[in-house]
């Protein structure tokens, strides 16, 4: 039998398809043979109308010639820039998009006039089955009222405080982080996956005299260090503590109180208000690394606004944000992919909304949410796509040959640049596949880690939105390139953003020549970071004394002016969670291959 011919019949004279478990109703089933002229008849006209009743879609209207994405500028060094910027007069970056705009504080000034002092943060609290939402107005007072006590407790406003983060997503992050910006202190993220040992590191390298934990357990974990880092003085904890803790972190020199008992003391006692400068720092991010102790990346405000800034007029071409948008917090905040992507959200008035705090349930929050912006890594689409695969190989038959033909069909739109979710298909055959982000994603982001050009291409397909694929460093802030909504090609990270300058340099160890059009990205411009703290040693290893960030990775220019990372300087793999690994670190505890044992190759 011909499926794909008995596909097409069904969709075009069936009432009703039955792809999975979730019947999609078009009208009354025929229950006849296709002979008979009359019910053919019928049931192409139900087609057409349905097909009237559809929004028509249209290719997305672009502003840039997708085949030539970014602009060569003169000079033997091959510098290119983003075809965003005005080139022609000699402005090679961008410079302040958002009115006003210079730091993250004004980023949520901005965000509460753009939304009239709507929802910003949203919780769906224990034991309920929706988000409850705090507007722009009471987060702004809550942090305010945070920093405020954090000053009453003898800590100075100013870029001398550095304040430690070690909670995962949640409103009081995002609180403790904007206090920091209210009065111009300086927050510095700790993560679960750098360990104990590199706790201790940060605390002390950035001197914290506060920690903010949203656990007990990670309170009990810093404690265990206060012999090793003198410099601790507070410890802030979002869950209740016994007074046999209070205790045993007064004996260690610790005083230990309450997120709310903070915000309370700053309400009675509310400072002056301190805002920073775009020049003064904003945060320190510690990156994993590969090898030795983490090292700490200096990022200033003006460095967040330049990144989201680039990076939104990339995303804007296939997405305006606004109010009315919706996006999930589950990605690490300690990360600065996750912190710029909600300063995005933020600085337009959007809404966020935090995962319960459980990984493995987040797709559950996001069917509560129902996501306009989705931002993820490949390891999650790449387990969407494994998933898909496998229960269309499982209905066989028919029901394969439908979702084939429907796959086939709708891809021919997406090569076109037309990416929709209100085709034919999309309500005979993908609408519990978009169900399972919410059904109302507009744009997907992803980063973090290559991505696979098939998965790409499926996602595309299946969800019906536009898939954004950025790549950049935590030294660069964030994106450094980032592909551009309407582009339907794969296998690129895109052109440079606009507050980017990229080149590449000669590899001769690996023969690699940039005149070939390959070599090591390096990159330049206002999101580059200030350095690494108190490592001027490395910072000088990173950035040379022309301001170009040395990435480390291996890239090309294709014909259509996008880059392609085909390579690293150095041996070092990124996993698809973000996380690196180098080769050597990895054998350290492995024997010596006998003699007699042949090599050893995995492949996928």
């Amino acid at each position: 039998m011909n499926y794909e011919i008995e596909a097409y019949a069904y969709c075009e004279s069936v009432g009703s398809v039955f792809f999975f478990d979730r019947p999609v109703l078009i009208g009354q089933h025929p229950g006849v043979s296709l002979g008979r002229k009359s019910q053919k008849q019928n049931h192409q006209n139900r087609i057409v109308s349905l097909r009237d009743k559809m929004a028509v879609a249209n290719p997305i209207d672009l502003d840039v010639d997708l085949n030539q994405q970014s602009v060569v500028l003169e000079g033997e060094e091959q510098i290119r820039v983003s075809t965003f910027v005005d080139h022609k007069n000699g402005k090679y970056f961008a410079g302040d998009y958002f009115e006003g705009v210079s730091t993250m504080y004004e980023a949520m000034l901005s965000g509460e006039k753009q939304s009239e002092n709507g929802p910003c943060y949203g919780v769906i609290p224990e034991g309920e089955t929706d988000f409850k939402w705090v507007s722009y107005t009471e987060a702004k007072e809550t942090a305010f009222n945070f920093g405020s006590g954090i000053i009453e407790k003898g800590f100075k406003p100013g870029q001398e405080t550095y304040i430690g983060i070690y909670s995962q997503n949640r409103p009081e992050w995002c609180y403790v982080d904007l206090a920091c910006s209210t009065f111009s202190m300086v927050s510095v993220s700790l993560y679960d996956s750098l360990g104990v040992g590199s706790s201790k590191f940060i605390i002390n390298t950035a001197e914290l005299g506060v920690v903010v934990c949203d656990t007990l357990q990670k309170v009990t974990s810093i404690l265990s260090l206060k012999e090793e880092t003198p410099s601790l003085k507070l410890l802030v904890v979002m869950q209740p503590p016994s007074d046999g803790q209070i205790s045993e972190a007064a004996e260690k020199g610790v005083e230990l109180v309450t997120f709310q008992e903070i915000v309370k003391l700053g309400t009675e006692n509310q400072k002056e208000l301190q805002p920073p400068s775009k020049d003064d720092l904003y945060c320190v991010c510690f990156t994993s690394g590969t090898t030795g102790d983490p090292k700490g990346v200096m990022l200033t405000h003006g460095n967040m606004i330049a990144n989201i800034t680039a990076t939104y007029l990339n995303v804007k071409v296939g997405m305006t944000m606004g109010p009315s948008d919706r996006y999930l917090s589950y990605l690490p905040l300690a990360h600065m992919f996750e912190r710029c992507c909600q300063a995005i959200i933020i600085v337009n008035g959007a809404r966020i909304g935090f995962f319960r705090g459980d990984i493995r349930k987040v797709g559950d929050d996001v069917a509560l949410l129902k996501p306009t912006l989705f931002v993820t890594v490949p390891r999650l689409l790449n387990r969407i796509y494994d998933k898909i695969v496998v229960e269309v190989e499982k209905a066989k038959g028919l029901k394969k040959a439908i979702f084939n033909y429907a796959f086939k069909k709708k891809k021919s739109d997406v090569d076109k640049g037309i990416v929709k979710k209100s085709t034919l298909w999309d309500k005979l055959v993908f609408q519990k596949m978009q169900a399972r982000l919410g059904g109302e994603v507009r744009m997907m982001l992803v980063s973090s880690a290559p991505m696979s050009k098939d998965v790409l291409a499926f996602i595309r397909v299946c969800f019906g939105c536009w898939v954004i694929e950025a790549y950049g460093q935590t030294e660069s802030t964030a994106a450094i390139t980032c592909t551009i909504a309407g582009d339907n090609t794969v296998g690129h990270v895109g052109p440079p953003t606009a507050n980017f300058m990229i080149k590449l340099v000669d590899v001769t160890e690996k023969d690699y020549s940039a005149k070939d059009g390959k070599g090591e990205v390096c990159c330049k411009g206002p999101s580059i970071s200030k350095g690494y703290l108190k490592r001027p040693d490395l910072t000088k290893e990173a950035i040379d004394e022309d301001g170009w960030l040395h990435t480390g990775d291996i890239g090309e220019w294709l014909p259509n002016g996008t880059l392609r990372i085909i390579d690293r300087k150095k041996h070092i793999f990124k996993l698809a969670q973000g996380e690196y690994l180098a080769p050597e670190e990895d054998r350290a505890g492995l024997p010596d291959k006998p003699p007699d044992c042949p090599d050893i190759y995995l492949r996928k």
